[in-house]
């Protein structure tokens, strides 16, 4: 009705809800870490004036404010540098040899940012692939674990409850050699039955 919520203790359908959550919070770091370089990379790289003479010119694709960043999703090169390598910025005048951005953008990959959890991109990138790694391995050896329980369950079930074709075969053989030796009794009684007749004829 829309009003109550159902615990979910288990089997298939719980394991398909916590990997939508593990998946959903692992896209959210992407996003939230594609946004921070965004943010960080492309005010710089505008500043700067690039050797065709353009400034204002952004390293990353960005949406215009107000419109909400949208993560990793579209992740790219701004139009500009995929058009042409020479819309890359490295300085503020644009001369030759002129490096002063570049240095700056290469220290960015050590400085600490409050959006990332006062980590920088470098430790929230290995951050992220190392939890998910992390979570991946339990998880394999978690279904591994559990497989082997149920292969040793159902063993100790089949020992029980099930059929041993050894023991059926040995008992197939057991009753084939009674039939056999019954089968011999009854043709000495009746070769000696028929003696006895013949003598007292």
């Amino acid at each position: 009705d829309g009003s109550r919520s159902v615990p979910i203790r288990g089997g298939k359908l719980l394991g398909s809800l916590q990997s939508l959550q593990h998946l959903s919070s692992a896209m959210d770091s992407l996003d939230t870490l594609s946004n921070t370089l965004r943010a960080q990379i492309n005010p710089l790289h505008a500043s700067g004036i690039n050797p065709l003479g353009n400034t204002g010119v952004n390293f990353f694709n960005d949406v215009v404010p107000p419109d909400l960043p949208t993560g990793a999703r579209d992740f790219n090169l701004s139009d500009e540098v995929l058009a042409s390598p020479d819309a890359i910025v490295s300085g503020v005048s644009g001369a030759p040899g002129d490096g002063g951005l570049a240095l700056q953008f290469s220290e960015l990959r050590n400085t600490k940012l409050a959006g990332l959890g006062n980590k920088s991109m470098l430790e929230y990138w290995r951050g992220t692939v190392t939890g998910v790694a992390s979570e991946s391995s339990f998880y394999k050896i978690t279904h591994e674990s559990h497989g082997a329980i149920v292969e040793q369950v159902q063993s100790q079930i089949d020992a029980v409850s099930g059929v041993s074709l050894d023991d059926e075969m040995a008992e197939l053989v057991k009753f084939q050699r009674s039939y056999q030796a019954a089968a011999r009794v009854l043709s000495i009684l009746d070769s000696t039955t028929e003696d006895l007749l013949g003598m007292l004829r």
